[in-house]
Protein backbone atom coordinates (compact mmCIF):
# COMPACT_ATOMS: atom_id res chain seq x y z
CA UNK A 1 0.00 0.00 0.00
CA UNK A 2 1.27 3.34 -1.02
CA UNK A 3 1.77 5.90 1.86
CA UNK A 4 1.67 9.67 1.63
CA UNK A 5 2.88 12.13 4.60
CA UNK A 6 3.86 15.59 4.44
CA UNK A 7 7.75 15.89 5.61
CA UNK A 8 8.17 16.74 9.15
CA UNK A 9 11.75 17.35 11.07
CA UNK A 10 12.72 14.77 13.09
CA UNK A 11 11.80 15.59 16.58
CA UNK A 12 15.10 13.96 18.25
CA UNK A 13 16.96 16.52 16.21
CA UNK A 14 15.26 18.91 17.24
CA UNK A 15 15.06 18.36 20.72
CA UNK A 16 18.64 18.87 21.20
CA UNK A 17 19.17 22.77 20.24
CA UNK A 18 15.30 23.28 21.70
CA UNK A 19 14.97 26.26 24.14
CA UNK A 20 10.76 26.57 23.42
CA UNK A 21 8.66 24.20 22.21
CA UNK A 22 7.53 24.71 18.36
CA UNK A 23 4.02 25.90 18.06
CA UNK A 24 2.96 23.37 15.50
CA UNK A 25 3.89 20.58 18.63
CA UNK A 26 2.00 22.36 20.75
CA UNK A 27 -2.04 21.83 21.60
CA UNK A 28 -4.46 25.06 21.71
CA UNK A 29 -6.00 25.58 25.21
CA UNK A 30 -9.82 24.54 23.64
CA UNK A 31 -7.67 21.25 22.85
CA UNK A 32 -6.53 19.87 25.68
CA UNK A 33 -7.92 16.92 27.24
CA UNK A 34 -10.02 17.13 30.10
CA UNK A 35 -8.96 14.90 33.28
CA UNK A 36 -10.75 12.98 35.11
CA UNK A 37 -10.98 14.03 38.52
CA UNK A 38 -12.74 11.14 40.12
CA UNK A 39 -10.73 10.22 43.44
CA UNK A 40 -9.18 7.84 43.26
CA UNK A 41 -8.66 7.15 39.87
CA UNK A 42 -10.27 4.06 38.45
CA UNK A 43 -7.44 1.23 38.25
CA UNK A 44 -6.16 0.19 34.91
CA UNK A 45 -6.29 -3.88 34.20
CA UNK A 46 -3.03 -5.73 34.93
CA UNK A 47 -2.52 -9.11 32.95
CA UNK A 48 0.18 -11.34 33.76
CA UNK A 49 1.15 -12.47 29.92
CA UNK A 50 2.99 -15.50 31.30
CA UNK A 51 -0.42 -16.87 33.13
CA UNK A 52 -1.89 -16.81 29.86
CA UNK A 53 0.50 -19.78 29.05
CA UNK A 54 0.38 -21.65 32.07
CA UNK A 55 -2.48 -24.29 32.31
CA UNK A 56 -2.91 -24.05 36.11
CA UNK A 57 -3.49 -19.72 35.71
CA UNK A 58 -4.77 -19.84 32.13
CA UNK A 59 -8.95 -19.83 32.43
CA UNK A 60 -8.66 -16.86 35.57
CA UNK A 61 -6.01 -14.83 33.28
CA UNK A 62 -8.15 -15.27 29.60
CA UNK A 63 -11.28 -14.17 32.19
CA UNK A 64 -9.82 -11.03 33.06
CA UNK A 65 -8.68 -10.57 29.54
CA UNK A 66 -11.71 -10.51 28.16
CA UNK A 67 -12.84 -8.27 31.05
CA UNK A 68 -9.98 -5.79 29.99
CA UNK A 69 -10.78 -6.02 26.57
CA UNK A 70 -14.67 -5.47 27.02
CA UNK A 71 -14.83 -3.26 29.49
CA UNK A 72 -10.93 -0.77 28.95
CA UNK A 73 -10.19 -1.67 25.56
CA UNK A 74 -6.61 -1.33 27.49
CA UNK A 75 -4.66 -3.27 29.51
CA UNK A 76 -1.16 -3.07 30.85
CA UNK A 77 0.73 -6.80 30.13
CA UNK A 78 3.24 -7.57 32.39
CA UNK A 79 6.48 -9.50 31.18
CA UNK A 80 9.93 -7.93 32.41
CA UNK A 81 12.04 -10.13 30.74
CA UNK A 82 10.81 -9.54 27.21
CA UNK A 83 10.47 -5.51 28.09
CA UNK A 84 13.89 -5.16 28.56
CA UNK A 85 15.08 -6.99 25.61
CA UNK A 86 12.29 -4.36 23.57
CA UNK A 87 13.63 -0.95 25.18
CA UNK A 88 17.41 -2.41 24.88
CA UNK A 89 17.01 -2.78 20.83
CA UNK A 90 14.70 0.60 20.89
CA UNK A 91 17.45 2.80 22.43
CA UNK A 92 20.29 0.98 20.33
CA UNK A 93 18.05 2.44 17.36
CA UNK A 94 17.61 5.83 18.74
CA UNK A 95 21.23 6.22 19.40
CA UNK A 96 22.75 6.16 16.75
CA UNK A 97 23.79 9.03 14.48
CA UNK A 98 21.18 10.28 12.37
CA UNK A 99 23.16 9.34 9.47
CA UNK A 100 22.93 6.15 10.62
CA UNK A 101 19.18 5.69 10.94
CA UNK A 102 18.55 7.33 7.20
CA UNK A 103 19.97 3.88 6.38
CA UNK A 104 16.21 2.10 7.72
CA UNK A 105 14.66 5.33 6.60
CA UNK A 106 11.04 4.63 4.98
CA UNK A 107 11.14 4.28 0.96
CA UNK A 108 9.19 6.84 -0.59
CA UNK A 109 5.75 5.58 -0.72
CA UNK A 110 6.10 2.89 1.93
CA UNK A 111 5.36 2.93 5.83
CA UNK A 112 7.89 0.64 6.41
CA UNK A 113 11.28 1.78 7.80
CA UNK A 114 12.72 5.20 10.32
CA UNK A 115 10.44 7.95 9.83
CA UNK A 116 6.43 9.29 10.50
CA UNK A 117 3.51 8.91 9.79
CA UNK A 118 -0.45 10.52 9.79
CA UNK A 119 1.01 13.81 8.40
CA UNK A 120 -1.02 14.78 5.73
CA UNK A 121 -1.12 18.86 5.69
CA UNK A 122 2.54 20.54 5.87
CA UNK A 123 0.98 22.82 8.94
CA UNK A 124 -1.12 20.31 10.46
CA UNK A 125 -1.69 19.90 14.24
CA UNK A 126 1.34 17.28 15.36
CA UNK A 127 -0.70 14.39 17.30
CA UNK A 128 0.26 11.03 18.40
CA UNK A 129 4.17 10.38 19.25
CA UNK A 130 4.97 13.82 17.63
CA UNK A 131 2.86 16.66 19.43
CA UNK A 132 3.85 17.91 22.97
CA UNK A 133 2.27 19.69 25.64
CA UNK A 134 2.75 20.78 29.42
CA UNK A 135 1.53 18.34 31.47
CA UNK A 136 3.26 15.86 33.92
CA UNK A 137 1.68 12.44 32.76
CA UNK A 138 3.63 9.89 30.96
CA UNK A 139 0.08 8.38 28.81
CA UNK A 140 -3.38 7.98 28.98
CA UNK A 141 -6.63 6.97 27.73
CA UNK A 142 -9.97 8.16 27.20
CA UNK A 143 -12.57 6.80 29.04
CA UNK A 144 -16.28 7.53 28.64
CA UNK A 145 -15.86 10.98 26.89
CA UNK A 146 -12.57 11.91 30.28
CA UNK A 147 -8.76 11.53 29.90
CA UNK A 148 -7.61 8.91 32.64
CA UNK A 149 -4.43 9.05 33.42
CA UNK A 150 -1.75 5.95 33.34
CA UNK A 151 1.44 5.59 35.19
CA UNK A 152 3.19 2.79 32.84
CA UNK A 153 4.40 -0.49 35.01
CA UNK A 154 8.21 -0.59 34.52
CA UNK A 155 7.87 -4.31 33.62
CA UNK A 156 4.71 -4.02 31.45
CA UNK A 157 3.54 -3.67 27.90
CA UNK A 158 1.16 -0.94 27.26
CA UNK A 159 -1.41 -2.67 25.39
CA UNK A 160 -4.80 -0.97 23.32
CA UNK A 161 -7.14 -2.35 21.33
CA UNK A 162 -7.51 -1.09 17.34
CA UNK A 163 -10.48 -0.43 15.35
CA UNK A 164 -10.20 -3.47 13.73
CA UNK A 165 -10.65 -5.49 16.40
CA UNK A 166 -13.85 -3.60 17.67
CA UNK A 167 -15.12 -3.91 13.87
CA UNK A 168 -14.74 -7.51 14.21
CA UNK A 169 -15.80 -8.52 17.46
CA UNK A 170 -19.37 -6.55 16.74
CA UNK A 171 -18.19 -3.82 19.49
CA UNK A 172 -18.15 -6.01 22.52
CA UNK A 173 -13.97 -5.20 22.19
CA UNK A 174 -13.49 -1.59 22.34
CA UNK A 175 -10.58 0.61 20.77
CA UNK A 176 -10.09 3.22 23.02
CA UNK A 177 -8.28 6.68 22.20
CA UNK A 178 -5.01 6.82 23.64
CA UNK A 179 -1.91 9.61 23.88
CA UNK A 180 1.47 9.88 25.30
CA UNK A 181 2.78 12.90 26.91
CA UNK A 182 5.98 14.88 27.51
CA UNK A 183 7.96 14.29 30.46
CA UNK A 184 9.61 17.79 31.11
CA UNK A 185 12.57 15.93 33.37
CA UNK A 186 13.46 12.50 31.55
CA UNK A 187 13.69 11.39 28.09
CA UNK A 188 10.58 9.01 27.00
CA UNK A 189 11.35 6.03 24.67
CA UNK A 190 7.89 5.22 23.40
CA UNK A 191 7.66 2.03 20.73
CA UNK A 192 4.61 1.55 19.11
CA UNK A 193 4.02 -2.05 17.59
CA UNK A 194 1.24 -2.82 15.46
CA UNK A 195 -0.57 -6.38 15.33
CA UNK A 196 -2.15 -5.94 12.12
CA UNK A 197 -3.43 -8.46 8.80
CA UNK A 198 -2.70 -8.43 4.81
CA UNK A 199 -3.56 -5.68 3.35
CA UNK A 200 -6.08 -7.12 0.68
CA UNK A 201 -7.98 -9.01 3.93
CA UNK A 202 -11.26 -7.40 4.58
CA UNK A 203 -12.78 -6.47 8.13
CA UNK A 204 -15.59 -7.93 9.34
CA UNK A 205 -17.95 -9.01 11.72
CA UNK A 206 -17.12 -12.51 12.81
CA UNK A 207 -20.40 -14.21 12.28
CA UNK A 208 -20.56 -15.89 16.16
CA UNK A 209 -20.98 -12.30 16.97
CA UNK A 210 -23.94 -11.32 15.32
CA UNK A 211 -27.56 -12.65 16.57
CA UNK A 212 -31.23 -11.24 16.40
CA UNK A 213 -30.37 -9.38 19.53
CA UNK A 214 -27.20 -8.47 18.52
CA UNK A 215 -27.21 -7.38 14.77
CA UNK A 216 -24.07 -6.33 12.73
CA UNK A 217 -23.26 -2.58 13.55
CA UNK A 218 -19.76 -2.13 10.87
CA UNK A 219 -20.18 -2.48 7.63
CA UNK A 220 -17.33 -4.70 5.66
CA UNK A 221 -14.02 -2.90 4.40
CA UNK A 222 -10.42 -3.64 3.08
CA UNK A 223 -7.58 -3.40 5.11
CA UNK A 224 -6.14 -1.38 2.38
CA UNK A 225 -9.27 1.24 2.20
CA UNK A 226 -9.22 1.00 6.06
CA UNK A 227 -5.76 2.49 6.01
CA UNK A 228 -6.44 4.82 2.87
CA UNK A 229 -9.29 6.59 4.50
CA UNK A 230 -7.76 6.42 7.98
CA UNK A 231 -4.54 8.35 6.97
CA UNK A 232 -5.96 10.61 4.17
CA UNK A 233 -7.27 12.84 7.25
CA UNK A 234 -5.68 14.73 10.02
CA UNK A 235 -5.92 11.85 13.04
CA UNK A 236 -9.31 13.05 14.90
CA UNK A 237 -10.11 10.87 17.48
CA UNK A 238 -12.05 7.40 16.66
CA UNK A 239 -14.49 9.55 13.92
CA UNK A 240 -13.22 7.18 11.00
CA UNK A 241 -14.76 4.29 12.59
CA UNK A 242 -18.19 6.05 12.90
CA UNK A 243 -18.18 5.92 9.26
CA UNK A 244 -18.27 2.42 8.88
CA UNK A 245 -21.14 1.82 11.61
CA UNK A 246 -24.84 1.13 10.16
CA UNK A 247 -26.18 2.61 12.75
CA UNK A 248 -23.93 5.69 14.10
CA UNK A 249 -23.01 5.56 17.99
CA UNK A 250 -24.59 2.24 18.46
CA UNK A 251 -20.91 0.94 19.78
CA UNK A 252 -20.51 1.27 23.61
CA UNK A 253 -17.92 2.99 22.84
CA UNK A 254 -19.24 5.55 20.54
CA UNK A 255 -21.89 6.08 22.93
CA UNK A 256 -20.36 8.97 24.36
CA UNK A 257 -19.92 10.61 21.34
CA UNK A 258 -23.46 11.81 21.00
CA UNK A 259 -22.96 14.67 23.95
CA UNK A 260 -20.00 15.96 22.64
CA UNK A 261 -20.48 19.67 21.58
CA UNK A 262 -17.51 18.88 19.13
CA UNK A 263 -18.89 15.92 17.47
CA UNK A 264 -19.79 15.82 14.45
CA UNK A 265 -18.88 12.61 12.45
CA UNK A 266 -19.44 13.89 8.84
CA UNK A 267 -17.43 17.53 9.43
CA UNK A 268 -14.20 16.13 7.99
CA UNK A 269 -15.45 14.03 4.85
Amino acid sequence: MEVTAAPVPYVQEIAKALTIVPERYVRPVHEHPILSNSTPLPEIPVIDLSKLLSQDHKEHELERLHYACKEWGFFQGVDSSLVEKVKRGAQGLFDLTMEEKKKFGQREGEAEGYGQLFMVLEEQKLKSGHICFSCSLCHQIRKDGLWIPVKPLPNAFIINLGDMLEVMSNGIYQSIEHGATVNSEKERLSIATFYSTAIDAIICLAPSFVTPKTPAMFKPISVGDYFKGYLAQEICGKYFLVTLTRNQLNSPSLRWLQHSDSFNPYSSW
